[in-house]
């Protein structure tokens, strides 16, 4: 049997200045994997002093996206003691125009994207919302498929 290995892509736009500190901003879609990726990822930038965010995009109700997301935080800190992020929640029904206004307003966040579904080469070369990122903004991306 063949495991499927993670694989860490940092994806630098042209023009992207590299941060003097990091500062990352992981978004969240509060999927079941999105943990088995963070628990993959974190151990990466762990010693970096970085200031992180969990940013989730949610349609609904607030307080159900922020009992959901402030748990999730709340997972990762017990898996990992010094882990401390800020929870931003944003509202919106297409995620790509939330997460370009989100790092309009953030240009120093370097945006880290967990993907379970599709292959890493299906998101890089059909339609996606991390290639979408990779062209169009001026922000690093981490992709981690």
């Amino acid at each position: 049997m063949i495991k499927e290995a993670m694989t860490p892509v940092l994806a630098i736009p042209t023009g992207a200045p590299l941060p003097e500190r990091w500062s990352f901003t992981i978004s969240t879609a509060l999927h079941p994997d999105d943990e088995k990726f963070f628990r993959k990822w974190y151990p990466l930038v762990q010693g970096l002093e970085a200031e992180f965010s969990l940013l989730h995009i949610y349609e609904g109700f607030a307080h159900k996206a922020e009992d959901r997301l402030a748990e999730f935080s709340s997972q990762l800190e017990d898996a990992f003691p010094d882990w401390r992020a800020r929870l931003e929640l944003r509202a919106g029904e297409k995620p790509e125009q939330v997460l370009n206004g989100y790092l309009g307003e953030h240009p120093e966040r370097c945006l880290v994207m967990f993907y379970q579904k599709k292959s890493f080469f299906a998101y890089l070369f059909n339609q996606s919302h991390s290639l979408q990122m990779a062209y169009h903004t001026r922000n690093p991306l981490w992709i981690m498929k």
